[in-house]
């Protein structure tokens, strides 16, 4: 399959809810086009929904130093931060991600979900990976 194939294979799964087979076609598109950072922030996304954010987070580091004037890879990687419970992290991410694009309508879902007390020193979860509203 070609790149092209494999990541809309990867975003048909993701859409069907086949979190763990969209990283699967995303990881063989990577091995093709380990440059894409596309491929990276879907990959990302698609961790995110299987709770593996640490890869998540790997993901969107690289999809950021791809591509760094890219809001939407910040975004992601944000989005993963949290979920790996480093929010003071995420904090300065999706900054950067409303710094490169103040009108970015993913981060205004996100604020909808705002950090609780004491969540940037805790181990507790601060959003449910799982809410639709807050996909990365």
């Amino acid at each position: 399959m070609s790149i092209d194939e494999l990541k809309a294979e990867g975003s048909r799964l993701f859409a069907n809810g086949e979190y763990l087979k969209a990283v699967g076609s995303f990881s063989k598109a990577i091995k093709i086009a380990p440059d894409n950072e596309t491929l990276y922030a879907n990959r990302a996304a698609a961790m995110c929904q299987i709770n593996k954010f640490s890869k998540a987070i790997a993901d969107g580091e690289k999809c950021v130093e791809l591509k760094p004037a890219w809001a939407k890879g910040y975004f992601r990687l944000g989005v993963a931060q949290v979920g790996g419970n480093k929010a003071a992290d995420a904090v300065i991410t999706l900054e950067r991600a409303l710094e490169l694009d103040p009108s970015m309508s993913d981060i205004a879902e996100f604020e909808k979900a705002p950090f609780p007390p004491g969540s940037v020193t805790t181990n507790t979860p601060v959003f449910d990976p799982t809410d639709p509203s807050l996909r990365c």
